[in-house]
C-alpha cells in the first residue's frame, strides 16, 4: 500500500473510511493503522485533514475524475498542448475553483511526504545472539553485534561528510572517499563521543554507560563534545583502546599488542585473555539476554584465558564451569546461578 497523502487521497476506500465510515471500515483501518509507522501515521492524518476541510458536494464520476487527472499531467508536461474540458452541466466553474484548491492542497501533502521521505533514517538492528554483516551506500562494510543498532540518513551522500550513529557494538571497515579532491569524513555518534574517520578498521562497543574503541589499522580521532563551547578530543594509532564514561566524561587509553581480541567475536569467537568471569558474565548479558547471578562475589573475580565459540553461550557456560569446577544452572531461559560445588 502507497502511504503518501496524494496516493491516499485517489484511493476510494480511503476516502470512504474518512468521509462515510462504516463499522467495516473502521476495523480495517484501525487494523492498519496499529500496524503502521509513525511516519505512515503522519501521512494518513494529512490526507484525512485535507478531506475534512472539503465542502460537501457530490463526487465527480469516475470517467470525469480520471480525464480531469490525465489533463493535469498534461498540462504539467506541456501546456499549450491542454484541451478546454468538454462542459458535462455538473462541471461548473465554482466548480473547477474547488478541484484546483484541492489539487494544490494534495500536491502541497505530496511535498510534505517526499520531505519527510527523505529525511527518514534507516536502521539496521540485531537480536540478542545475532551477527549481521552488511554494506552501507558508500561500500564500507559493517559487522553489528548481538543486541545492536546503526542507524543513518536515508539520503546518503558520499560527496558530504559521512555520519551513522551505533548503539550497542559494531566492527567497521571504512572505505576512503574524496569529494573535489579531499578526503570525505566518516564519523560514528556513539552516546557523547564522535569518532572520526577517513578509512580505516576499528571497533566500537556502547554499553553499559561505557564507549569502547579499539582500533586495528589506520588512525582516528575520537572527540567528546564537553560543553556547548569546547570539545575534548584525542588520536590514536593502531593497537590503541580507548574508553570513555559518559557518567564522569573522561577517556582512559592503554596500547595493546592484540586489538583483534577486540574484535573476535566477527569471526564468532570470543578470546579472552586473564579476563575476569564479572566481565564474561556482562558479555553474556549485552549479547545473549543472559542474566548472570554470583552464589559467592568472590567467585565472580576468577580469571579465564581462552577462547570461547560467540554462537552459542551453553557451550561458553559448560566450559566455564569444567574450568573452574563450578556448578551452572539455568533455571529459565534468562536466568543463570554460578556457585561451587
Amino acid at each position: 500500500m502507497n502511504w503518501l497523502p496524494e496516493m491516499l487521497l485517489q484511493n476510494d476506500e480511503f476516502r470512504r473510511w474518512v468521509l462515510k465510515p462504516t463499522d467495516e471500515l473502521n476495523q480495517k483501518w484501525e487494523a492498519l493503522l496499529a500496524n503502521a509507522t509513525d511516519e505512515q501515521q503522519q501521512f494518513v492524518q494529512q490526507a484525512r485533514t485535507v478531506l475534512l476541510s472539503l465542502p460537501t458536494e457530490p463526487e465527480l464520476a469516475d470517467n470525469e475524475t480520471a480525464t480531469l487527472w490525465q489533463s493535469i499531467l498534461d498540462h504539467s508536461q506541456s501546456p499549450s498542448s491542454v484541451q478546454p474540458m468538454p462542459d458535462s452541466g455538473r462541471l461548473r466553474v465554482a466548480r473547477w475553483y474547488r478541484i484546483a484548491a484541492v489539487l494544490a492542497v494534495v500536491f502541497l501533502a505530496g511535498w510534505l511526504g517526499w520531505r519527510t521521505y527523505t529525511h527518514r533514517t534507516i536502521a539496521i538492528q540485531t537480536t540478542f545472539g545475532q551477527i549481521r554483516q552488511f554494506n552501507l551506500p558508500d561500500g564500507s562494510q559493517i559487522t553489528l553485534n548481538g543486541n545492536s543498532t546503526l542507524s543513518y540518513p536515508a539520503n546518503w551522500s558520499n560527496q558530504e561528510q559521512r555520519q551513522v550513529w551505533l548503539e550497542g557494538e559494531a566492527y567497521f571497515k571504512v572505505t576512503k572517499q574524496r569529494f573535489q579532491q579531499q578526503p570525505v569524513k566518516f564519523v560514528v555518534h556513539s552516546a557523547d563521543v564522535n569518532i572520526e574517520v577517513l578509512g580505516t578498521r576499528f571497533n566500537v562497543k556502547n554499553r553499559r554507560g561505557l564507549v569502547n574503541v579499539v582500533l586495528n589499522e589506520g588512525k582516528i580521532q575520537i572527540s567528546q563534545l564537553a560543553s556547548l563551547n569546547s570539545q575534548s578530543s584525542m588520536v590514536m594509532k593502531p593497537g590503541d583502546v580507548v574508553e570513555f564514561s559518559k557518567v564522569q566524561k573522561t577517556f582512559r587509553q592503554q596500547q595493546v599488542k592484540q586489538p583483534e581480541i577486540y574484535s573476535s567475536w566477527t569471526q564468532k569467537v570470543l578470546i579472552f585473555d586473564n579476563t575476569p568471569l564479572q566481565e564474561i558474565a556482562r558479555t553474556l548479558e549485552d549479547t545473549y539476554q543472559l542474566k548472570v547471578t554470583f552464589a559467592d562475589d568472590s567467585l565472580s573475580h576468577l580469571t579465564f584465558t581462552g577462547n570461547l565459540p560467540a554462537s552459542d553461550p551453553n557451550t561458553i557456560l559448560r566450559t566455564l564451569a569444567k574450568a573452574f569446577d563450578l556448578q551452572i544452572t539455568r533455571t529459565d531461559e534468562q536466568q543463570v546461578t554460578i556457585q561451587s560445588r
